[in-house]
C-alpha cells in the first residue's frame, strides 16, 4: 500500500541521490509558506496535486487472505489512482543558480523512472522499490516566477502524473461447523 507522502519521499530520495544538484540544495516535502518560513535556497520542493481514482468504486476486491489450512480468513481491495506530483526547483533573482538548468538536473533524475525512459521503479528511501507505484510520466516543466518578492523568487516546476495502487485487507471468521436444523 502506497500512500501520497510516501511517494513524495521516494520522489525526493531520487532526487537526494543526484550528483546533478547543487551539494547546498535543501529538500522540502511540501510547498513552502514564503511568508513565514525561513528558505535556504536553492530549494527543491514536492507537493502533490488533484488525486483521481481510476475505478467507479472506491476499492475493488482483489484476492483472499487464507491461513495456514487454506480457509478464507479476510478479503483484499485494492484501489488504483493517479496523482499529480510538482517539483518545483527555487531560486532568486540574482543567485549563481538557474532555475532552467536546475529543473533540468531535476528531470534528469527522475527521467529513469519515466515510462518513456528506463522505467525503473521509485525506491524509498530504504532502498526498497515502491512496488505500488507503476507508471511515471513527467509531463511538460515551466517557469513561475513569483515577482511579488525581493529579490524575485525564480521557480521552475516539473509536474510528474504517478499511478500507483493502494490495498485494504478485512478480517473475517473462518466458520468451521455450520449446524443445520430441520423441521422433521
Amino acid at each position: 500500500m502506497v500512500r501520497p507522502q510516501e511517494i513524495i519521499d521516494a520522489v525526493l530520495y531520487t532526487l537526494q541521490q543526484s550528483d546533478e544538484l547543487p551539494a547546498e540544495t535543501s529538500f522540502l516535502g511540501e510547498e513552502p509558506d514564503i511568508d513565514n518560513q525561513a528558505i535556504k535556497l536553492p530549494l527543491i520542493e514536492v507537493s502533490t496535486g488533484i488525486q483521481t481514482d481510476l475505478s467507479e468504486v472506491n476499492t475493488d476486491f482483489v484476492s483472499f487472505i487464507t491461513d495456514e489450512d487454506g480457509n478464507n480468513v479476510g478479503r483484499v481491495y485494492e484501489t488504483l489512482y493517479t496523482i499529480e506530483i510538482t517539483v518545483a526547483a527555487w531560486t532568486a533573482a540574482g543567485s549563481r543558480y538557474d532555475p532552467r538548468e536546475i529543473g533540468n538536473y531535476v528531470r534528469d533524475a527522475l527521467y529513469q523512472h519515466d515510462v518513456a525512459g528506463p522505467n525503473k521503479p521509485l525506491q524509498n528511501p530504504d532502498g526498497s522499490p515502491v512496488d505500488e507505484v507503476w507508471r511515471v510520466i513527467m509531463e511538460s516543466g515551466e517557469q513561475t516566477d513569483d515577482f511579488s518578492t525581493s529579490p524575485t523568487l525564480r521557480r521552475w516546476e516539473q509536474r510528474l502524473i504517478i499511478s500507483a495502487s493502494e490495498q485494504y485487507t478485512t478480517e473475517e471468521p473462518f466458520i468451521e461447523n455450520v449446524t443445520v436444523q430441520t423441521n422433521e
